[in-house]
């Protein structure tokens, strides 16, 4: 319970303080909370996402996405990572998919990343792929990947394709997509600090606009 009202809690900061836009290849990204560009090997535009073990701090990318796009819309969605300091867990790093469904209600589906279930036990120091999550048949389709609570009770062990059964059934429209980092607390002494070089909406790629400065 204290994890869900944490991510909900993370959801309502995401509308009040969203800063430093950046420019994607394809989609519109923004960061916010504890979010900086960072060079990473030979990829010299990523995004280095931290949330503290004792100062209650999270990190992520807002991703925009077009108006009136149906949750049916959302074809692709992965990501590739690298932990420094801490490990994936109690949701965290996740996508949250913004919802609106047909009779109004609100919410998100959240998306882990990392080893299913729920996205836990991330190396440090190890490369990562998620995969497509929003794809019958593929990683989004490991039960725990995708939680849907907030949207139906009690579906927080789901799929894509149990997801995507609700939203055709709820007439679900997607207005935002976040990842987000907030889980520090959980991963003593460091807290999670974790480096995100592609974001990719629909086979849009999410990158930093190279003209702004980056981190050393």
């Amino acid at each position: 319970m204290i994890g869900h009202i944490r991510r909900f809690g993370v959801a309502v900061a995401i509308v009040v303080g969203l800063t430093n836009v950046v420019s994607a290849a394809a989609a519109d990204c923004t960061l916010f909370g504890d979010a900086t560009k960072v060079k990473h090997g030979a990829e010299k535009h990523a995004v280095l996402l931290r949330s503290g073990f004792s100062t209650g701090t999270f990190g992520g990318i807002d991703i925009s996405v077009p108006s009136g796009m149906t949750f049916s819309d959302l074809q692709e969605l992965s990501t590739d990572w690298l932990f420094l300091e801490g490990s994936c867990g109690v949701g965290s790093p996740r996508f949250q998919v913004n919802v609106t469904t047909s009779t109004g209600q609100t919410g998100n589906a959240f998306v882990y990343i990392g080893p299913a279930p729920f996205g836990t036990g991330c190396p440090q120091d190890v490369e990562m792929n998620s995969g497509n999550l929003a794809q019958a048949g593929g990683p989004g389709d490991i039960p725990g990947t995708w939680d849907t609570s907030q949207l139906v009770s009690g579906t927080q062990v789901n799929t894509y394709t149990g997801a995507l059964a609700f939203s055709i059934a709820q007439g679900w429209t997607v207005t935002g997509i976040q990842l987000v980092v907030d889980s520090g607390y959980a991963f003593s002494p460091n807290g999670q600090a974790v480096i995100v070089d592609r974001v990719s909406v629909n086979n849009q790629a999410c990158f930093p606009d190279k003209g702004k400065k980056e981190a050393a």
